[in-house]
């Protein structure tokens, strides 16, 4: 439905999919963005874009209907005022399930005009589609792409591999990874992650060339150098002041700073403490023994009594973090500055909320 100055859609729905929870919200300039991606529709051509109407409409996979065309009028309804809402996006919601967490976020990200590798999808229930701006590098990355965030559970591949042999072997029955998606590779000269805070603070962390090994812990993070860390601060910035607090995942070339995976939330975590908490028992994490034995470590950790030392100094923003807010652990990053006690005063000083 489009309302105004806002769109609000949902898939394998009705117009009334606007009275249920998991719908997605944008304003009319991105949502056009959107439908003209993914589905290749060019919405300029019905009356969607006066502020004082509202129209239900459906798009279809094949051309029906009284103009024989996928996009669909169900109603129009006009107004004497003109209608500016606020588009709040959020995910995890039912199209973000249906296309990939991944694939949804790189998607937002660029209908809001920010920096995407080209980036082709791939979906299990839906003709494939494309976004995103080349890179002159003339490389490919296959990401696999779950309905909701896995961190580091999922292979990534630098250059191409058989796609369907690869998603085969990710994720044997398609019960798992809706899509897979086709990235245009980066020149990298540093990558890394970034979180936010509700009051805006940013967390950013990176290291020299390719961060796929800080992401998985196994790489410490680097002292950036200032034009980076301001271009991708500028890049949070630009994210947040369109749909609030964000986690990213970001390559730099030395002139752009990339985004190649985009999440809505916030957290808590500063360097050094991934989850705020006081807690009376911890227990140790070293991350050279995998995100999987981290995995099973939360399952069976007691989150109200026990808190996680995690051994060695890796990035709050990296797989190891994101596994360990999602459980929402009380956890401490021991720096080789500080003793342990310091590392757990410093994880104290918050109510540790979430």
């Amino acid at each position: 439905m489009f309302f105004g100055t806002l769109a609000e859609f949902a898939p394998d729905d009705t117009p009334r999919c606007v009275d249920k929870p998991g719908t997605v919200a944008l304003d009319w300039s991105r949502a056009v963005r959107f439908f003209e991606s993914v589905f290749e529709l060019e919405v300029d051509r019905f009356p969607f874009n006066d502020a004082t109407k509202r129209v239900e409409f459906s798009v279809h996979p094949r051309r029906c209907g009284y103009r024989h065309e996928r996009l669909i009028c169900w109603e129009i309804e006009s107004f004497d005022s003109v209608h500016e809402s606020v588009a709040e996006t959020h995910w995890p919601n039912r199209l973000s399930r249906k296309l990939g967490d991944k694939a949804f976020g790189l998607l937002v990200a660029s209908v809001s005009g920010l920096p995407v590798p080209r980036t082709q999808v791939v979906p299990r229930t839906m003709p494939p589609f494309s976004f995103g701006e080349a890179t002159g590098v003339g490389e490919k990355w296959l990401r696999t792409c779950p309905s909701t965030p896995e961190p580091g559970k999922y292979a990534t591949v630098q250059g191409w591999v058989d796609p369907f042999r690869f998603m085969t072997m990710e994720d044997a029955d398609g019960s798992a990874i809706p899509s897979l998606l086709i990235q245009d590779g980066v020149e990298a000269q540093y990558s890394g992650a970034l979180a936010m805070t509700r009051a805006g603070a940013i967390t950013i962390e990176g290291v020299r060339g390719l961060g796929d090994r800080f992401m998985l812990g196994q790489a410490v993070r680097e002292v950036l150098p200032a034009p980076i860390r301001a271009d991708v601060e500028g890049l949070a910035r630009s994210a947040a002041g369109l749909m609030g607090s964000v986690r990213a995942e970001w390559v730099h070339d030395g002139e752009t700073a990339w985004v190649v995976q985009l999440h809505h939330s916030a957290t808590s975590s500063r360097p050094g403490v991934i989850v705020p908490g006081k807690r009376d028992k911890w227990v140790d994490f070293d991350p050279e023994d995998g995100l999987d034995n981290l995995r099973e470590m939360l399952r069976r950790t007691d989150r109200k009594t026990t808190g996680i030392v995690v051994t060695k100094p890796v990035g709050v923003t990296s797989h190891v973090g994101d596994l360990i807010r999602r459980a929402r652990v009380p956890a401490v990053v021991l720096s080789p500055s500080q003793g342990l006690q310091e590392s757990l005063f410093d994880a104290d000083d918050s109510d540790g909320s979430q």
